[in-house]
């Protein structure tokens, strides 16, 4: 919206510039890598507006804070809460029944304007799995600019109060304070809060800002037809759409990439009221698309979401149609009729309160499907999870395992706050262990395998696994983050702890299991060495293979989602996913198992694998289920390892006698 200052056309073509690149980078145009910087122009475009509108209220003294909000609130909120009741109903009807809560939780934090803290705090990476499949991720960029709005016209006002000659100066000195520790996060690798939060974005916002504090208004540009301003308005549409087509698909090259589809958009804003610039920006299809271009990026995220998680689509593109229409209509009957109707204010507060209720309600929901055809699967990994005093589980863990319950049998007990100082988990008869087992959650996984092995054979066997904790050592320093069992500072003690018992022992064979594919080759070497020189023969295990079902979903759930029932006799298999990494970290265990004189390697994927070109993944045997998520198996899927755990002990281990 223009409101407030002359209409300029060419901005809403620039918005059209904006949000198709978003929306096709979204889609998967991968000739669009830098798409998603249309957001930054969005930014731009918003800083340089309201300024306009602040600085003209503020130095004309009519300035009233209630009144920026309310034009606001018209403006964003009633298409916003459209979008928000509409994909809490559809996920409530068509999402997979765990994560309805998550969209409730996304939709809160929305509506409060905090959705960029939420997924900073929570999902992370914009690029990474969780974000693809949350279907209000694009909302941070609402609250981006929310907060914006409440901040910037209240520091504004104050600064005018008190010293107006420095409001100019001021606005340029917090857009440079922001660019500084965008840049400072950068060099320190914050690269996710420097991505979702205000005070490293408000730089962008800050550019137009300035742009509109240092531009005068009515400049006469239309008049001036210099040949160096049409340069410049084509220049900076040109740097913008090469950002859009030259940026890369992520990491720390995107932030600076970021600074020149700002300075594009600054370029356009500047010198675009005239000239060829002007010219192309001004044409009706793209005035049209820069009118709807919110309701189009309201609508975009939550269809491609909502539609691949459905599966019912053959490809992305059909979502064009569906897309432009949603944002035509979103338009025409929500926007349009309320951004100028102030009696529709009570109308927006009720649908604002009944659209928070329900977004609580979705979050604190508890829906699961009926299970009760299955075997109930139990799960005994957490049993064998060493976890530090400084550690315990990660409350997002507890979470996982409270819902885990619904579905699975999880088999825990107490653990002492130094068990990982004592040697870990001792089973058998008393005495020194033979055996002992390392590794993350996957060692946890194989660990009732192998201590029915050992218990049958009469071998004492020390259990030193930690859930989220690989077993290497000597990793670097940014590789020992805290996990769901250690702080940073109790990792190294425990991994101090296990390496001197271990050279204590003299165990006959040490068992390592883990999740190979996230892993180097160099993170396993100094492991590798240290055993070789102590230990009398390593087993590396190798993981079983990767479902494509979402990230940390339960099986059994998913399998219900699908409307998969069990039958007895019959296999049930799912597509494999994550190969490639897959395969290399199956490599690196062949290489090991060379470059190593006591190394064996026990493969499994043999056990797990299926189809024709051994891409699916055997996820139910008869009514009892293999996996418990997309990595991780049930107790039954690891005891299908339990013969070959059988004949490697018996083989490298010798049976202790058994007393009378």
């Amino acid at each position: 919206m223009q409101s407030g200052a002359s209409y300029r056309r060419e901005i809403d073509g620039l918005r059209a510039c904006a949000v198709v690149p978003v929306v096709l980078f979204h889609l998967g145009a991968g000739w669009l890598p830098g798409g998603f910087l249309g957001v930054d122009v969005f930014f731009v475009i918003s800083g340089f507006l309201i300024t306009r509108i602040l600085l003209r209220d503020i130095e004309a003294g009519t300035f009233s804070f209630t009144e920026f909000m309310v034009r606001r609130i018209l403006r964003i909120v009633p298409a916003m809460l459209t979008m928000i009741v509409a994909t809490l109903a559809a996920s409530w009807f068509f999402v997979f029944r765990p994560d309805q809560p998550i969209i409730g939780r996304q939709a809160v934090a929305a509506l409060l304007s905090v959705a960029n803290v939420y997924f900073w705090r929570t999902t992370g990476d914009y690029w990474g799995p969780q974000a693809e499949q949350s279907p209000l991720l694009h909302t941070w960029s609402l609250s981006v600019e929310e907060q914006f709005y409440l901040v910037a016209p209240l520091c504004l006002w104050m600064v005018h109060r008190v010293a107006p000659q420095r409001l100019r100066p001021a606005i340029l000195a917090a857009t440079i304070g922001s660019f500084g520790l965008f840049l400072y996060n950068l060099a320190v690798g914050r690269l996710t809060s420097t991505f979702y939060l205000l005070p490293t974005r408000a730089w962008e916002l800050g550019a137009g800002c300035c742009l509109a504090a240092f531009l005068p208004p009515d400049q006469g540009i239309r008049s001036e037809r210099a040949p160096w301003r049409d340069t410049a308005g084509l220049l900076g549409l040109g740097v913008i759409l090469a950002t859009f087509v030259l940026a890369p698909w992520a990491g720390p090259s995107l932030n600076w990439m970021a600074s020149l589809t700002v300075v594009g958009t600054v370029l356009v804003l500047a010198f675009a009221q005239a000239g060829p610039c002007h010219w192309l920006l001004t044409r009706q299809p793209l005035t049209w698309l820069g009118k709807v271009s919110y309701s189009i990026y309201l609508w975009h995220w939550p269809v491609i979401v909502l539609s691949k998680m459905e599966g019912r689509v053959s490809s992305l593109w059909l979502l064009c149609l569906p897309i432009l229409l949603l944002g035509g209509l979103s338009y025409e009957l929500v926007e349009q009729p309320c951004r100028r109707n102030r009696r529709l204010l009570p109308v927006i507060a009720g649908g604002y309160a009944l659209a928070v209720g329900l977004a609580f309600a979705v979050a604190q929901s508890n829906r699961h499907h009926d299970t009760s055809d299955f075997g109930r699967p139990t799960l005994t990994c957490d049993f064998y999870s060493l976890r530090g005093p400084g550690g315990g589980r990660h409350p997002n863990t507890k979470r996982s395992l409270d819902m885990l319950r619904n579905s699975y049998e999880v088999r825990d007990r107490v653990h002492a706050a130094d068990e990982y100082l004592q040697g870990g988990l001792i089973a058998g008869p008393e005495g020194t262990p033979r055996v002992v087992v390392l590794g993350d959650s996957h060692g946890c996984m194989w660990a009732p395998a192998v201590r029915a092995v050992t218990e049958r054979r009469g071998i004492t066997t020390s259990f030193q696994t930690a859930g989220g904790t690989q077993p290497f050592i000597d990793l670097p320093a940014g590789r020992l983050w805290p996990s769901e069992s250690f702080t940073t500072q109790d990792r190294n003690e425990f991994d101090k702890a296990r390496m001197a018992w271990i050279a204590r022992w003299k165990p006959d064979l040490v068992i390592v299991g883990a999740l190979w594919c996230v892993s180097t080759e160099s993170d396993a070497e100094p492991l590798l060495e240290f055993l070789e020189s102590i230990a009398g023969h390593v087993l590396l295990v190798e993981q079983p293979p990767e479902l494509d079902v979402g990230n940390g979903h339960s099986v059994i759930q998913w399998l219900c989602y699908q409307g998969v029932r069990p039958k007895a006799g019959v296999r049930h298999f799912l597509p494999a996913t994550n190969t490639k990494a897959y395969e290399r970290g199956r490599s690196a265990l062949r290489n090991f198992e060379k470059r190593y004189r006591n190394v064996t390697v026990m493969p499994t994927h043999d056990l797990y694998a299926g189809g024709a070109d051994g891409h699916e993944v055997l996820v139910l045997d008869g009514k009892n289920v293999v996996y418990l998520d997309d990595d991780h198996l049930t107790d039954y899927g690891a005891q299908l390892a339990a013969p070959r755990f059988e004949a490697i002990i018996s083989d490298l281990v010798p049976a202790e006698p058994i007393a009378p």
